[in-house]
């Protein structure tokens, strides 16, 4: 029994991947690129907490399936590579630009036309002020 058990304690040990600083494979790079932003620091950060690399192996072996069906189609972006997609996606284009200050534009000029509209009638004086109604 005592064989048995230090068989499998010797198992487990080997089987526990990054301990004593081994580097991750370019596929468990890979399968890691594809949920997070930086797969080198995200594999650091776990293992400064968790040593023995179990958690790190977990989340690979949880996205690897994930990973192998999606990186081959085409058009396959990493993590990284859809952050920077989703930040250029919410930057207004130059038509927009430029459509918004069209409009700003048109404001600005409708409100003036109002104004001198309001002061030729008599409703509203050049500076600002309602005249006072007199009896």
């Amino acid at each position: 029994m005592k064989k048995l058990l230090l068989l499998i304690a010797l198992f487990s040990f080997l089987t526990i991947p990054f301990a004593f600083g081994q580097e991750l494979t370019s596929e468990e790079r890979s399968i890691l690129a594809h949920v997070t932003v930086d797969p080198d620091a995200w594999a650091t950060h776990s293992l400064a907490f968790d040593p023995s690399g179990k958690s790190l192996a977990a989340k690979i072996a949880k996205y690897r399936a994930d990973w192998l069906a999606k990186k081959d189609v085409i058009g396959y972006k990493t993590r990284a590579e859809r952050e920077v997609d989703i930040v250029e996606a919410m930057k207004p284009t130059a038509e927009q630009i430029l459509a918004a200050t069209k409009e700003k534009l048109i404001r600005e000029k409708m409100r003036k036309q109002a104004v001198d509209a309001l002061i030729l009638e008599g409703k509203l004086t050049a500076v600002g002020e309602l005249p006072i109604a007199t009896k």
